[in-house]
């Protein structure tokens, strides 16, 4: 019998106490609903979506620009690898008919370096 009324408290026990987290939970939740912090939280939550919508905005923007960007120095370095070629293939020109002429050749100028 002692093992009987020993689940029979065990139970009574474990009943109480699965109620009383129930209730708490409830309460909780009301006590929040009361004080707005629900409101709060769906305000929050819908502040963070439209922000996170606007970063993504500028992030497209940014990587449009970027790619904008990368197209132009693509080009530029095209063009700047033709005048190289081009001013090297005139020097030569322009020496070979130095030379045809019994002419001195020219010393060119070193090229340039980079920077202003």
């Amino acid at each position: 019998m002692a093992e009987g009324s020993t689940q029979g408290v065990v139970n009574l026990v474990i009943t109480l106490l699965g109620g009383t987290t129930g209730l708490a939970a409830l309460g909780v939740l009301f006590r929040g609903y009361m004080s707005g912090t629900i409101t709060q939280e769906k305000e929050m939550r819908e502040d963070l979506r439209t922000e996170v919508g606007r970063l993504r905005d500028v992030q497209d923007q940014q990587a449009t620009e970027i790619r904008a960007l990368r197209r132009d120095v693509q080009q530029l370095t095209t063009v700047n690898l033709h005048l190289i070629t081009s001013r090297a293939d005139a020097r030569a020109l322009v020496n070979a008919l130095e030379r045809d002429l019994g002419r001195a050749s020219t010393v060119w100028p070193p090229d340039p370096t980079g920077g202003p």
